[in-house]
């Protein structure tokens, strides 16, 4: 799947998810749920995000070990472990963040403007490029919100939640593809549903029907935690001023 798609993929379920579960968490958070899920990408060669560091896509084959079960364990555990060493933590998570909607913006802004993508079939090129750049602008202002509650021990838990989120949903995106995945790790085998190929025209219409699904789950988030109430906002605030 491409990565475009990953954090649709992914927010679409956190959002509705939080929503269908009752678990509330702070909107701002949701910063991290889109890094986190282009992380396993992090082996191909081909992605922005393997660029913070090209020695893991040379060392390791694109669909290994950071797609399985294995992976996200790992993935959360040492999350966990960093999260007690507060400045480090929060500066992995401020780096992440930045590099990841930096790398989102770039990899939406050249797989949304190809020729036969569905999205092209509803907007122009100068408004496809807008919604890009105010999605990745809303998110960096969540981070900067986010970075405010980071330092608090009462908020980790919940990030740490969504990360490990994220990255798990990053590894649903590609079980449905027709490559699979080696999801129990250190097994070769790949399995998935095998529905369609990645960058097909039938990527193309499920990452259309996403943007839709993430809208009406943001708009029941919205409307069903009352996220337009000063209250919803000074609960988290108020561990913090």
């Amino acid at each position: 799947m491409l990565a475009v798609n990953h954090v649709l993929l992914a927010t679409s379920i956190t959002v509705a998810g939080s929503v269908i579960l009752d678990r509330q968490f702070f909107l701002p958070f949701i910063v991290f749920v889109v890094v986190a899920s282009l992380l396993p990408d992090i082996d191909h060669k081909g992605s922005e995000m393997s660029k913070l560091v090209p020695v893991i896509n040379a060392a390791l084959p694109h669909r290994g070990v950071t797609h399985s079960i294995f992976a996200v364990g790992l993935f959360g555990v040492l999350m966990l472990l960093l999260s007690e060493y507060y400045t480090y933590f929060s500066i992995v998570l401020l780096i992440l963040g930045i590099a990841g909607l930096y790398f989102l913006e770039k990899v939406a802004s050249k797989k949304l403007f190809t020729g036969g993508n569905p999205i092209m079939t509803f907007f122009s090129p100068k408004t496809t490029r807008f919604i890009v750049r105010l999605f990745t602008g809303v998110m960096s202002v969540f981070l900067f919100l986010a970075t405010i509650l980071i330092w608090n021990d009462l908020y980790r838990g919940e990030i740490i939640g969504l990360l490990t989120i994220g990255y798990g949903l990053h590894l649903l995106g590609d079980f449905v593809t027709k490559d699979g995945i080696p999801l129990i790790w250190p097994f070769s085998n790949k399995v998935g549903l095998k529905l369609f190929r990645t960058g097909s025209t039938v990527e193309g219409v499920i990452g259309f029907i996403l943007v839709i699904i993430n809208i009406l789950a943001i708009i029941q988030f919205i409307d069903h935690f009352d996220v337009g109430q000063s209250e919803y906002w000074a609960n988290y605030i108020q561990w913090v001023v």
